[in-house]
């Protein structure tokens, strides 16, 4: 059975009472409306800062990130140079340098040769004198290691060139024997062989030619010390230089040569003696002292001795080819 309608005096009062007192739920929803307004306002104003300083300064988790990232991206990848790999280490070991160079030269398919050429090929004009310390510092480097010393020993293509460099070495200094001293020079009718210093002609070769001294000292010196070394032999660097130096200028650097020829001429040395010594490069040719010796004018060409040793030396003749009667007995 359905209830009788309201009256409409009830329904005045009902809307009226709904007007005056606002329900509880209308009451929280206005509180919860204000409380996500102001919590919006506090959060937007630490999300701010929060921004801030996270540009300021990056979180832990970013730098684990980004280092995790490093760690796991490959060597392969990295698009540095060796060079620009290894300045990053201000203490970099002898071994991790090296394998740095390795790495370069076979990026750049140059072998150690090419990287020493072009080392010290580098530099011109007012460079030039640096150029040359690096080749001498480079060079010394070399030689002051047992290992690579030892090569020149075993390698038998550096031999010749070896050879090579010593006689343009020894020929440069037989050059300023023959201008910085007399006795290796053109020959004085002044001298006389008694009057010459053989200490002090010693001094003058090993000071002008200091390389020829320690080569024919080296080689001279006795294989086995036993108790105290026996006297130097003092004139031998001499005769060698002379030798030397009458084979590469005849004319111009025979006086200490001509000066033996006459002094032996006078102590009664025979022909042949006098010629054998020639044909050993010693002294001059028997005719060439007969001339000085008799003062007569020296022609501008050599005598017919040639250099060589004669054979018949030893019979009396003496070996020149002159026809003149044996004077042996001279």
């Amino acid at each position: 059975m359905s209830s009788a309608p309201a009256s409409p005096s009830k329904k005045r009062r009902r809307v009226k009472s709904d007007v005056e007192e606002p329900s509880t739920t209308t009451v929280v929803t206005t509180a919860t409306a204000t409380a996500q307004i102001s919590t919006h306002h506090h959060s937007s104003r630490e999300k701010r800062r929060r921004v801030k300083s996270n540009l300021e300064e990056p979180s832990s988790t970013t730098t684990a990130v980004t280092t995790a990232t490093a760690l796991e991206t490959p060597a392969a990848a990295s698009t540095e140079t060796p060079t620009a790999q290894i300045s990053t280490h201000h203490h970099t070991s002898r071994e991790e340098k090296l394998q740095a160079i390795s790495k370069l030269l076979r990026h750049w398919r140059w072998t150690f040769g090419d990287l020493c050429l072009a080392w010290l090929q580098r530099g011109s004009g007012k460079r030039q004198a640096l150029k040359k310390k690096k080749s001498r510092d480079l060079i010394l480097a070399l030689l002051k290691d047992e290992v690579f010393f030892k090569m020149f020993e075993e390698v038998e293509e550096l031999h010749g060139t070896l050879i090579d460099l010593v006689i343009r070495l020894l020929r440069a200094e037989l050059d300023d024997l023959q201008r910085k001293t007399v006795l290796f020079g053109s020959f004085n009718k002044e001298m006389n062989f008694t009057d010459l210093d053989i200490e002090k002609s010693r001094d003058s070769v090993q000071q002008h030619a200091p390389l020829l001294f320690q080569l024919v000292e080296g080689l001279s010196q006795q294989s086995r010390l036993r108790g105290n070394p026996r006297n130097r032999h003092t004139g031998r660097i001499i005769l060698i230089a002379s030798i030397f130096s009458l084979g590469r200028a005849r004319n111009t650097a025979n006086c200490f040569a001509r000066l033996l020829g006459i002094h032996l001429q006078d102590l009664g040395v025979k022909r042949s003696v006098l010629s054998l010594l020639h044909g050993f490069g010693i002294i001059d040719g028997y005719k060439t002292i007969n001339r000085q010796r008799a003062g007569l004018a020296e022609p501008s060409n050599e005598d017919s001795d040639n250099g060589s040793i004669s054979a018949r030396a030893d019979v009396g003749d003496g070996g020149d080819e002159d026809k003149e009667p044996d004077q042996d007995d001279v």
